[in-house]
């Protein structure tokens, strides 16, 4: 396109187009000018002139397409343009979210126009800066204007969601809670704080609220951990609230769970025990709610016995009386509990488990039994976890004849998940038994054990080890050499260097370095023509980071015959290291076949002038390629080997915690992110990143974080839509809630960002069935997911097959490109965290009809998808029905489930 700055009038005529495609090519045009600078103006000018919405929405999402560049003349714009249309230009600037705009939104907020002041505050709230939030935090202390006092409130809680730091002396804030306009914005905006600085405040707060306005306390309550508010409460005491019961049940009767759920503190914060005993005892969802656990093991001793005695009486009720005495850790109430039946295998150990916690030493007794049942089970792991500080002597006793037991009888893999989980070191003399008797694989994991927890034979058993005729164990020796890497085991690396398996003798070389530091120089040169290509990798890195520069022209002569791009990129590199200068017939490597070796060729000709014309050529060409983003980069290659060896320990980390497996068909992929994750978290070594995922302060938030990123799906609205038309025409009438007259739950599981979930929505809307018939449970793994989800905010991505009118009965545009269903929709659809392979996380919510779980168990191994199949099981009501993905079924799996086929459409019912 001619960089000129005449603007043809048939892409102005097509900016104000009725069809929003020829609209959003006429966006294209003009945004992908170049260069951009000779048109902005002319933009500038149609956008403050004109009074036609469309073409106006359409000129917002030029500016904003176009970016950062703008900044600077919307900027100035904003200094000549009347209150009207600057509106039109802080849309774009909040769009943009730049820190350089942050000054100029900040002068704003003095302006005199109310409508301009508030526009300003939102577009900081989108501004992740600390400025942006200091000057909000000082506007909403001094503004009296309620109305504004909420639009800076609510900007406030975006920038902390967004994870900037801003410092709230929440002090200044209490004259904010006498307007009841503000009730909804200062409780979300405490929900960004950690709870220790925001209770207080709530505390002092919460008997000066009306009910209507409780049920945004009620709301904020329940999403908080519920240990925090009863530390809180054991600390400060229970606050006093004049409430009446009427209004305690209006609040704990209400339509939302959340509210319900946050509802029953304030209820027993007023004194209405009997209320919430009630409650309890009737509502199987709410009886499963860590809050209300809490809460009632928070009670004093005679409200505490008389809910205790109400629950006993009721078998439907049984674990919420083992979780609240557990909860409790009282032995006065071991009795009356440890004569009630335990029928199904959960009921069992959290009977065990609550035993353990009250101090019952004959349910320590009965682990044999448990382990011979349910083997080493999550729960049961669980409670010894608690119990073995105080206890590790007694849990001995009982684990050492089961363990010799367990090794005749093969029952080894329990045995060594205890020893890894609880670190159980007085087991090792029969973990060596499983080493000599084991299958390969569990025979690696014992010899991990052996080495970690009896180091006076750790010589001994790597030996064995290395010596051993299957490479899984001689793989578990070897990193276990290279981890302990003590110059006493330099023959042992040594043997590593003679194995069969290249990436052994990688892993050897490797392992020699550590040992021997410079004084493996001459032997990695060895290694230079060796068969592997593992080997070979490692031989080169090796020299390069010991600036071994003499052997210059023997990795010359290795350039244009390796085939690996890999080991081409590291031989660049070595070069590069060394200051060796390219010369003129290294220029093909710039085009080179792998985009490794192209990358690092590019790093090493961009520090000679005389081929930056060369250079530049390649970077143009290549621009679609990872070049560019990668020129410049620090990163550095790690040897296959070692990344192998950390790779397998991370992806077992990530399987423990999730059922997700790793080593599947995609396992490069997953490298890759996780290569990626392990940059950003600053661990320039898969090995540091493991550290940090196991042994860090906030090692259950980085392995949240790492399993999010690699599960986040596509999925866009009305996705297979035809199995969702099966559903809603041949299945729903027949679930038995449904067809008796009364309300079918459908679960969402893997719900992403919730486009699935809406579009259920969506349908039964359009088939005219109201919430009262169905209801819709969206759960995901993944929080970032399902914050995105509850916003209800999607991109034109998401509607790639949805038609327009439908959009737009559904959906309203609130930006450009940015589109929000409505509140009806969003109303009928609860969101949760879920996690499939945990039982405990799907017994939170209420009994399903229909479960929708497509394109979840991919991720998955055999053994999890069992895990995660029987949890669906036990979480539909008879009669109920699972719907997987059109590329999944249970084929090849153990269930319990019956196949149903209509119209090339599969589903899985749960006999009543």
């Amino acid at each position: 396109m001619p960089a000129t700055s005449e603007i043809p009038a048939s892409v102005w005529r097509n900016l104000a187009a009725p069809d929003w495609q020829v609209r959003k090519q006429a966006i294209q045009e003009l945004s992908s000018w170049a260069p951009f600078e000779t048109i902005q103006d002319a933009v500038l000018d149609r956008l403050l002139q004109t009074e036609d919405p469309v073409l106006r929405n359409a000129l917002i999402e030029v500016l904003t397409t176009v970016g950062v560049t703008v900044v600077p003349a919307v900027v100035d714009a904003l200094d000549h343009a009347v209150n009207g249309p600057r509106k039109f230009l802080i849309d774009v600037l909040a769009a943009i979210g730049s820190p350089l705009a942050a000054p100029r939104l900040i002068r704003l907020l003095d302006e005199p126009d109310v409508n301009v002041r508030h526009a300003a505050i939102e577009a900081l709230g989108q501004i992740a800066v600390p400025m942006a939030g200091e000057a909000l935090l000082q506007h909403v202390q001094r503004t009296g204007d309620p109305s504004e006092q909420f639009v800076t409130l609510q900007a406030l809680t975006e920038l902390l969601r967004r994870g900037v730091p801003i410092s709230i002396d929440l002090s200044t804030l209490t004259p904010l809670r006498d307007q009841t306009l503000l009730t909804r914005a200062l409780f979300d905006l405490l929900g960004e704080l950690p709870a220790r600085e925001a209770l207080p405040f709530v505390f002092a707060w919460l008997p000066e609220l009306d009910v209507l306005r409780l049920q945004d306390a009620a709301a904020y309550l329940s999403a908080l951990p519920p240990d925090e508010i009863r530390h809180y409460c054991q600390l400060a005491g229970f606050p006093e609230l004049q409430i009446t019961r009427d209004d305690a049940l209006s609040l704990l009767r209400g339509q939302q769970d959340h509210i319900r759920t946050g509802a029953v503190w304030i209820a027993l914060f007023a004194g209405h025990t009997a209320e919430v005993t009630a409650l309890a005892c009737r509502e199987p969802f709410l009886a499963t709610q860590p809050h209300i656990i809490a809460a009632l093991a928070s009670l004093p001793d005679a409200d505490f016995a008389n809910v205790v005695n109400q629950l006993v009486p009721l078998p439907e009720q049984r674990r919420l009386l083992l979780d609240i005495i557990a909860s409790r850790r009282d032995p006065a109430y071991w009795q009356v509990i440890s004569q009630i039946p335990a029928e199904e295998q959960g009921d069992d150990l959290r009977l065990f488990r609550a035993g353990c916690l009250v101090g019952a030493q004959e349910q320590v007794a009965r682990l044999p039994s448990l382990l011979d049942r349910y083997g080493a089970d999550e729960q049961l792991i669980e409670a010894l976890q608690a119990i073995l500080p105080e206890q590790r002597e007694i849990v001995m006793q009982a684990l050492l004849p089961w363990a010799t037991e367990a090794v005749g009888n093969g029952n080894w893999e329990a045995l060594l998940t205890l020893v890894e989980r609880l670190n159980l070191a007085g087991l090792g003399l029969h973990v060596e038994r499983v080493w000599k008797r084991a299958e390969p694989h569990l025979r690696a994991r014992a010899l991990s054990i052996l080495a970690r927890y009896r180091l006076d034979f750790a010589r001994q058993y790597l030996a064995l080890g290395l010596a051993d005729r299957n490479p899984e164990v001689r793989l578990a020796a070897a990193e276990i050499l290279h981890e302990i890497a003590d110059e006493k085991l330099e023959r042992e690396a040594r043997t590593l260097l003679l194995d069969r398996e290249p990436w052994l003798r990688a892993v050897g070389l490797s392992t020699l370095a550590r040992i021997l530091g410079p004084d493996v120089i001459q032997t990695a040169a060895e290694f230079l023509s060796d068969s592997g290509d593992a080997v070979r990798l490692e031989a080169v890195r090796l020299l390069r980071t010991m600036r071994a520069r003499e052997y210059t022209g023997r990795v010359r002569a290795m350039l244009p015959r390796e085939t690996s791009g890999d080991i081409r990129a590291e031989l660049i590199r070595y070069l590069q290291v060394n200051a060796v200068e390219p010369r003129d017939e290294d220029v093909d490597l710039l085009r080179d076949q792998f985009w490794r070796a192209r990358y690092e060729a590019c790093r090493w000709f961009s520090g000679y002038e005389r081929f930056r014309e060369q250079l530049a050529a390649v970077l143009q060409v290549e621009s679609d390629t990872d070049l560019r983003v990668l020129l410049g980069s620090s990163g550095t290659l790690r040897s296959h080997s070692e990344n192998r060896m950390w790779f397998r320990a991370i992806s077992e980390h990530v399987y423990a915690a999730s059922g997700i497996q790793l080593h599947l068909e995609n396992r490069a992929i997953y490298e890759r992110k996780v290569q990626q994750l392990a940059q950003a978290a600053g661990c320039p070594h898969l090995g540091d990143y493991y550290q940090r995922l196991r042994y860090h302060l906030d090692a259950e938030a980085i392995t949240q974080h790492l399993i999010e990123s690699i599960t986040t799906g596509e999925t866009y609205f009305f996705r297979e839509l035809s199995q969702l038309e099966y559903f809603l025409d041949d299945l729903l009438p027949g679930l038995p809630d449904y067809a008796s007259g009364g309300q079918a739950t459908i679960w969402s599981a893997g719900c992403s960002t919730g486009e699935e979930a809406y579009t259920l929505s969506i349908l039964l809307d359009r088939a005219g069935i109201g919430r009262n018939r169905a209801t819709i449970i969206a759960g995901d793994i993944s929080a970032p997911s399902l914050e995105q989800a509850r916003t209800g905010i999607y991109r034109e991505n998401a509607f790639r097959t949805l038609s327009p009118d439908i959009r737009a009965q559904y959906f309203d545009q609130i930006a450009p490109g940015r589109w929000q269903i409505h509140q009806e929709q969003m109303d009928r659809v609860e969101f949760v965290t879920l996690n499939l392979v945990n039982s405990d996380s799907l017994a939170l919510l209420p009994p399903a009809d229909a479960i929708f779980c497509r394109n979840v168990l991919i991720y998955f191994d055999r053994a999890a998808k069992e895990r995660a199949v029987r949890n669906m099981w036990h979480a539909l009501k008879p009669g109920g029905v699972l719907l997987l993905g059109h590329a999944e079924s249970l084929l090849n799996l153990e269930h319990p489930f019956q196949a149903e086929q209509r119209g090339g459409h599969v589903c899985y019912r749960k006999p009543r």
